[in-house]
């Protein structure tokens, strides 16, 4: 599964921050 944060909901503000979730 591939997750693509924008810069507001994530841990990171401001950052895109690419999650990859193996389930």
């Amino acid at each position: 599964q591939l997750m693509i944060h924008g810069p507001s909901p994530g841990p990171r503000a401001g950052h895109a921050t690419v999650t990859i979730d193996s389930k």
